[in-house]
Parts: structure tokens; sequence; C-alpha cells
């Protein structure tokens, strides 16, 4: 706010604290009454003392000149040069052509700019955008970077990749030439000037090029559905039928919709009325209930009623009842039975799987437990009243004003991995929105609190690969989390109003495209990994991508001691995706783009085995012949198939492909063959030493006794 016949002065890192050291670009100002801005930058010289010079000023408020531009100097070597500085300004429409350099007497200027040595430059500017360039200046580009939060775009939607250029210096370049390339545009396509276009849900790699540099990028494209609008739900829960719940804190009720696009009616509470009644569901009252879940057993629904200091249970059936489930109606952080303990504004609430309903007592900054079977409340991990940010065990541990909060069930992958281990189920974790720390914490069962990032992000251990960062994830205003069945967890930030997902490879991008959501709230998971968020003044939104296709794995025969390198191609391969083989987890995979990946074998059962790929936006399978050891690869004491197996192939084929019906007898012949008494066939089959060829010695696979004297 600047007074009448004042001025402000300040610098722009003042304004924007977030920009970076040595940032270059552009500043827009924009007032309702004339203003006269004059802009100065501040450097330092050689010995230490301040220079101030200015910087050029532009009225966006003018026509755009309809004719040919011409700088009447252009100074570069010896220290010096000159920047051309190229703006846009209608917001609508953008600008292309050359940038033409000459010599006093009229000849072309040869000159270095954008990494060529040329008189003719060309440049392409984005609508309301701009362009720098550097004639002169020898640095060649270095590396190109596309900001993730341009890297998640939404079905039917046309968004700008922006990519900035840096030269070998770490200078931000607009003159360096740029082409992109999609290995997949019926998905996401992309033109010259940058601009993608999201056809499908899916995946794709965009390749941006200029001179022998190349960098790739996924780019993910999603489906979002909105709900009915009309409501301003803060959580959302879905039951085993597809039935949609939502907590309307601003209305004091609960609401249930049949489905996604349904407009949603009162379940329980009545409608604007706040208070604390139980009874019958539609007479019962809440006070700014803001998050739910949904009991898939038992059909209940826990309710934390914030403003009332409950958590309230609404009982399944056609009338169905309110009950208060645990809490005084009075705040603390008093534990023991459940209605003699007390909470203070509850927020998110979450079941385990062992019996445990989880709480995040926000306003006391701890994390609390409810036993279901005994009744009993208790405090987890940090100390009510003491708000702070600190991991450690139990009440050493601080939180502020833990927000959602959610199970860590165990993924496909997380069990299969455990389970070829022979390890134990692994300890009860829940994941807390920190919501005044700015981070994600997680709570073990038995008190334990660290703060999730890249070292720590799957609760089985599975973060030691280096590909990790180490640093934790941080956030904005945290509300809601949810980990969907691959392991990947997103997470709502009430302050931009994104939703982000920490994958589980260790990236950290967008659910969907920049302004896709107002007020994200609670999230839940629903059929195939497809994610609902509770959205103001939608009854919800649901992100929903495309799972893989598989088109082709080479070789499709391996061996099952392991070793072997299998490619897979398709489409639609997301960088997270994780690989099962015959029930095997593939510990490693090498994501080469979203058509292609490969990793090593690990040992596997022989015979036809379902190789399944698997990420965010679903699964696919395909087969994988997997062939016994052969007998010279073995070590003592191990086994192998000589013969038998999983088709219905037979003499003439492999021995290992065809198939034998109760075989009670073997020999080896003087020549090396495998004789094999094929019992359930009536025959007797040699398995040829060289080939390890199939084929019947003696019988015709009918029962009998017949024809002495021949073989066959």
């Amino acid at each position: 706010m600047v007074p009448a016949d004042g001025h402000l002065a300040v610098f722009a890192d003042e304004i924007f604290p977030g920009l970076p050291q040595g940032f270059t670009g552009l500043m827009e100002i924009v007032s309702d009454h004339p203003v006269a801005p004059v802009t100065l930058k501040l450097t330092h010289n050689g010995r230490g003392q301040p220079i101030l010079t200015t910087l050029p000023v532009v009225n966006l408020e003018l026509p755009p000149p309809t004719g040919a531009l011409y700088f009447p100097q252009v100074g570069f070597g010896f220290g010096f040069s000159t920047r051309l500085i190229l703006i846009v300004g209608d917001p609508l429409s953008g600008s292309a052509g050359t940038i033409g350099f000459f010599r006093s007497d009229g000849g072309d200027l040869v000159l270095p700019i954008g990494g060529e040595e040329t008189s003719r430059a060309p440049f392409l500017l984005h609508p309301g955008g701009a362009g720098q360039f550097y004639p002169g200046v020898t640095a060649r580009i270095a590396e190109i970077l596309v900001d993730t939060a341009n890297l998640t775009i939404n079905e039917g939607s046309v968004r700008p990749l922006r990519p900035i250029a840096l030269d070998e210096a770490g200078n931000a370049r607009d003159d360096f030439p740029l082409h992109y390339l999609s290995l997949d545009p019926a998905t996401v396509s992309v033109d010259q000037t940058g601009n993608m276009t999201a056809h499908n849900r899916g995946f794709t790699t965009i390749a941006i090029s200029s001179g022998d540099l190349i960098r790739r990028f996924t780019v993910a494209s999603g489906t979002i559905t909105s709900g009915a609008p009309g409501f301003q739900p803060s959580d959302v829960a879905q039951d085993s039928a597809g039935r949609i719940y939502l907590a309307n804190r601003p209305r004091h009720t609960i609401l249930r919709a049949d489905g996604l696009e349904t407009a949603a009616g009162v379940y329980a509470g009545v409608d604007l009325q706040a208070g604390l009644r139980d009874g019958l569901r539609i007479q019962a009252l809440f006070n700014a209930p803001a998050f739910l879940t949904v009991d898939q057993v038992g059909g209940g629904i826990y309710v934390s009623d914030a403003a009332n200091h409950l958590i309230r249970l609404v009982r399944p059936g056609a009338v169905g009842e309110v009950a208060t489930f645990a809490g005084s109606a009075a705040p603390g952080a008093q534990d023991g039975p459940r209605h003699q303990a007390r909470f203070n504004a509850p927020q998110g609430v979450a079941l385990d799987d062992r019996g445990f309903l989880w709480v995040a007592d926000s306003g006391n900054h701890t994390i609390r437990r409810i036993d279901l079977s005994t009744g009993l409340v208790s405090t987890v991990a940090g100390q009510a009243g003491a708000a702070g940010q600190a991991d450690g065990q139990g009440v050493n541990a601080r939180f502020n004003s833990p927000r959602g909060l959610v199970y860590e069930a165990e993924s496909l992958v997380e069990q299969l991995t455990r389970e070829l281990t022979g390890s134990p189920p692994p300890p009860v974790s829940v994941l807390v929105a920190d919501g005044g720390n700015n981070l994600i914490r997680r709570v073990w069962e038995d008190g334990r609190v660290e703060t999730l990032g890249g070292a720590n992000l799957s609760p089985a251990a599975a973060a030691t690969s280096v590909r990790f960062q180490t640093a934790p994830y941080r956030f904005q205003g945290p509300v809601g989390l949810v980990r969907d069945p691959f392991g990947n967890v997103y997470v709502s930030e009430g302050e931009t109003g994104f939703v982000k997902v920490v994958l589980r490879n260790g990236d950290l991008v967008l659910a969907a495209e920049r302004d896709t959501f107002l007020q994200p709230g609670g999230m839940t998971t629903a059929i195939s990994g497809r994610v609902l968020v509770a959205e103001s003044l939608r009854t919800v939104q649901q992100i929903r991508y495309a799972g893989p296709t598989l088109v082709a794995v080479e070789p499709d025969t391996v061996f099952a001691l392991g070793g072997d390198r299998v490619t897979i191609r398709g489409r639609n391969i997301a960088p997270e995706s994780s690989a099962v083989v015959g029930g095997v987890v593939v510990t490693a995979i090498d994501f080469v783009d979203t058509t292609e990946i490969s990793f090593v074998l690990p040992p596997l059962p022989s015979g036809r085995q379902t190789l399944t790929v698997q990420h965010r936006g679903g699964l696919a399978q395909i087969q994988l012949n997997v062939l016994p050891p052969r007998p010279d690869d073995l070590l003592p004491g191990q086994v192998t198939t000589v013969a038998g197996g999983t088709s219905d192939a037979g003499d003439g084929f492999p021995a290992t492909a065809a198939r034998l019906a109760a075989p009670l007898g073997v020999a080896v012949s003087p020549a090396g063959d495998l004789l094999v008494a094929d019992t359930g066939q009536h025959r007797i089959r040699r398995i040829a030493a060289v080939t390890r060829v199939i084929g019947t010695l003696v019988g015709t696979g009918r029962g009998g006794f017949s024809g002495d004297g021949t073989l066959g």
C-alpha cells in the first residue's frame, strides 16, 4: 500500500522471500491508480562498494508495435554485454519472430547467441510472457530443468511445460532453442512452444533437447471427476458398497451419497444446528465434525466431533443411532476408560487392523489411541499442551496441531517381501499430517516418532536405496493424507490448494495440475487406487490414473536361478512401478521411460509364471517362462526339474515343457539318456542327454498287455 503522494522503496527479495540467489526475471506491477515505478539494481564492485544501476520499465497497457523494432547499439566483449528483453503484454496471445544483427555498414553481424554463431536468432514468446537474449555470450547450454509442478496435467487440459535452460555459468537463459518430443502423443502431446495437451489419462515421457543435450521428463495425466456441487466437506470416507460419507463441518452434519456424482443428503445430525445430543441419527447433534472413518467390518462410522471434544459413533442400520464413543464433552487430556477420557479439538481418526482407533488430538498436540476391546484411551506420542517439533519416544516427541492421520496398511509388495523372508507382520504405524510443523510424521504403536523423508519412506525399511533423498518432505499446511494400495502417500495442503504425492520411489509430485482444488481436506482411497478428495464447495473430487499396458517381455524365457536381465515394453509405465514375478518381488527396477523398464530377475520358481507391474494407476500382467536349472549348473544340494512342466507339449519338445503323469521310476541308459516310467500315461519316456528333448521309447499311451518283441 502506497500513501497518497508517497512512495515505497523495497527490494524484490523482500516482496518475494522465496527468490533464489541470483534470480533473473520480470516483475509486473498492477495498480488501480497511476504509479511511476523506478527500478534500481544493487550490485557490488571488486572493492565491495555498492553500485546502483537503473533497470528498464515498460508500460504493458501501450499497444504493441506493428513493425520492426531497432536497437541502435549492441555491445559485447571486454566484459560488456547487451541483454535484449522482449515482452508480450497480451495475456491471450504469444509472439514469434527473428532477431537480426547488423554491422554499422548494414552487413550481417555474426555473433554467438543461444549456443550458435548466427546473425539471425529466432524467438518464441508465450502469451503474457517474456524472453531474455544474450548476444555475444559464448556460454553453452548445460542443463534443462522443469518444475515438478508442471509435470502433472489433467485430462483435457492444455498447459505449458515452462522449462528452464541453464548455461555453463549457471545463468537461466531464454535464447537457447528447445525442441520437444512426446513418446506417447496419444496420451499427452507437446508442440514446439512447449505446450502440452492431455488427450487421455496415463503417463508419457517428454524429451526436451537443445544441441547435443537431451533431458527426459515423465508427465502424468489424470482424470478428475467432480462430485455434485453445493457442499463444504472437511473429510471423506467410503464403505465397501461404494457409498460416500462426508464430514460437513460448517453445517454440523454427516452426509452420505450413493455415488461420486450423486447429490449428498444428511445422514446424521441436523443441518445448521450445532449441539451435543445422542440418539437417532437424524435427531442427533454435532458441533463442527472434522474427520471420519468407516469400520468396514461392523459398518459403523467414527467421527471426530471437534468442537464437542468427543469421538462419536454413528451406528449402522436403516434408522441408526449416534452415540458418544469417547470423551467427556469438555477439553482435556486425561487417559483411561473412554467415557472418562478427555480430548481437545480432536481431528483425524483411523482404524488399524489390530482393533485400535487412532486419534490426532490436535488441541493437545498429541496422538491418542483407543482400544476397541477394552475401551481404554492412551496417549501414544507427544505431551499434552506442549507444541513443538521433535522426533523421539513417546512423551519426548513433539507435534504442533496434528490434523489428518492414516493407518499404514502393508502394500502388496511389502507383504510379499515380508512373507518371502519369513518375517512376522510389522508393528502398527500411522502417518500424521503435522499441520503446524508442515511435516508428515510416522508414529509407531510403541510410541516411536519419526519425520517422513526419503530415508524412511516405507515402514518396512525398504527405503535403504540410495535413490531416496534423506531430507524430510516439507509441505505447506498439510491437512489430510492417505496411503494407496501401492505404497504412495497423498497429502493435501490447505495453504496452497495442492494435493501432492510422495511416490514409493521417493519422488514428490502433484497429484493433479495447479488450480484443480480450492480447499482440499481429508482423503480416502477407492477402487484400484483411485483417490477421493474432500473439497470445498463440492461433494468430492476423484483422481484417477491409467494402469500400465504391457506389450512384450524380452527374453520371454529365463532360468530359475535368477540373474537374467529382462526388458518390459509397453505404455503408461510410471517411474514408481514395482514388479512381482511368480510371487517374488523385484527389488531394483531401472526405469528407462514410460515405454520401457528393465531389471535383473531374482531366483524364481520354475514353470509358466505371471509377471505383474503395478503403480498408482493400477496393474497389468504378462507371462514369463521360467526354466528349471540345468543339471550341470547345480551346486551340491540343489534340486531341479528335468522333465514335466506346465504345458501340454509332448514328444519332440524340451523335456521341461512336457507333461508327465505319476512318474514312478527313473534310470540312466549307457548313453546317458534318462529313462522315465511315465506310469499314468502307460509309457516309457526317454530324455536325450544332449538335446534334453523328450520322446516315447515304449508304449502307446493305452493301458494293456501286448506287443512283446517290439518297441513302441
